[in-house]
Order: structure tokens, then C-alpha cells, then sequence
């Protein structure tokens, strides 16, 4: 049954959502997909991305680019 074998930890990746008021909750496949899914400002936010190496399973990175879309 398994039960000589001890318990195994698998580290997954970390999965992102984002919301837009009160809309369903979206994850976060790739930065294209999040820039996809906010209808305003798409040539600035494309723009930013590139210029600043925005990477979509990076927290950080990911805080940045929030707090440079509220800022628009």
C-alpha cells in the first residue's frame, strides 16, 4: 500500500491571478495574455514591458507592472 515510502514534496511554480473590479478572476499564463486582458492602454503597457524585461512568474516583476498600469 505504499505506506514504507515517505511523503514526497513536489515544488511547483507559483500561479498569478488578477481581477478587474468586480470581474472574474483571471491567472496569468504569459505577460501577453494579461496585457490581452486589460482593454485600455495596450501600446503603453507593451511598450513598458519591453523597456523594463517584465517577466509574467515573477512576483516582482508582476508588482511593477501594477503599479505602473495604475499609474496610467
Amino acid at each position: 500500500d505504499g505506506s514504507d515510502q515517505p511523503a514526497e514534496f513536489q515544488n511547483k511554480p507559483d500561479t498569478y491571478y488578477y481581477q478587474l473590479g468586480d470581474g472574474e478572476l483571471k491567472e496569468i499564463d504569459n505577460i501577453k495574455s494579461l496585457i490581452a486582458g486589460l482593454p485600455d492602454k495596450q501600446d503603453e503597457l507593451n511598450q513598458y514591458v519591453k523597456k523594463e524585461k517584465i517577466w509574467a512568474k515573477n512576483e516582482k516583476d508582476l508588482l511593477q507592472f501594477v503599479k505602473y498600469y495604475n499609474s496610467l
